[in-house]
C-alpha cells in the first residue's frame, strides 16, 4: 500500500514539473522581445575585435614579415570562423531553449514576457546592454590601472621560472634557495 501511495505521489510530482516547464514557444517569444539573437551575433562581432585587438598586440614592437603577418591572419580567420560556427544562433537558441525550461516555470516566463511590456520592460531591454557595456568599460579601466602590478607579478613568476631552468635539481615546493616556498603575499 505504501509502495502505491508513493508511486501515485511521484507521479503528480513529475506531472506538476512537467506543466510547469514552460514551452518551446513561450521561449522563443520572450527570446523574439529581448532580441536574443541580435545579441548573439553583436557579442560575435566583439569577440572577432577583441580576438584582432590581441592578436595585432602579440606583434606589437616585432618586426614581422608579410608570410608572418599572413599565418596570424589566416589562424585569426580559422579561430573566429570555429567562434562563429560553434556560438551561431543557430547552434544556440536549442542550448538556450533547454537552459530557460531547466532553470523557469511557465508562470515566471509569461510574468517575464508581461514585465518587458511595461514601460520599464522596455526601459529595461533598451538600456541594459548600454549599462552592461558600461560595467565592462569600468571594468576594463580598473584592470588597465592594476596592469604594472599584474605585470610585476609576471615578471617575478617568469623570473623565478628561469632560476628554475638554471637549477633542475630543485624539489617541488623548494624555492630556488632550495627554501620552503612561501605562500604569495595579500
Amino acid at each position: 500500500m505504501l509502495k502505491a501511495i508513493t508511486s501515485i505521489a511521484a507521479t503528480l510530482v513529475s506531472l506538476n514539473a512537467l506543466a510547469q516547464q514552460p514551452s518551446e514557444a513561450s521561449i522563443e517569444s520572450l527570446f523574439e522581445v529581448m532580441n536574443s539573437k541580435q545579441l548573439v551575433e553583436d557579442s560575435l562581432v566583439k569577440i572577432d575585435a577583441t580576438l584582432q585587438s590581441s592578436l595585432n598586440r602579440s606583434l606589437k614592437g616585432k618586426p614581422a614579415t608579410a608570410y608572418q603577418i599572413g599565418i596570424v591572419k589566416q589562424a585569426k580567420d580559422d579561430i573566429s570562423a570555429l567562434i562563429h560556427n560553434r556560438l551561431s544562433w543557430q547552434n544556440m537558441k536549442p542550448v538556450f531553449i533547454q537552459s530557460y525550461q531547466k532553470t523557469f516555470s511557465q508562470d515566471e516566463i509569461n510574468g517575464i514576457l508581461e514585465f518587458y511590456q511595461t514601460d520599464a520592460g522596455k526601459a529595461l531591454l533598451n538600456k541594459l546592454p548600454t549599462a552592461i557595456n558600461t560595467s565592462v568599460e569600468l571594468m576594463e579601466s580598473q584592470l588597465k590601472d592594476m596592469s604594472p602590478e599584474i605585470d610585476k607579478i609576471r615578471q617575478a613568476a617568469i623570473d623565478k621560472m628561469k632560476g628554475v631552468n638554471a637549477n633542475p635539481d630543485l624539489e617541488i615546493g623548494k624555492g630556488i634557495n632550495n627554501e620552503k616556498a612561501r605562500p604569495p603575499h595579500h
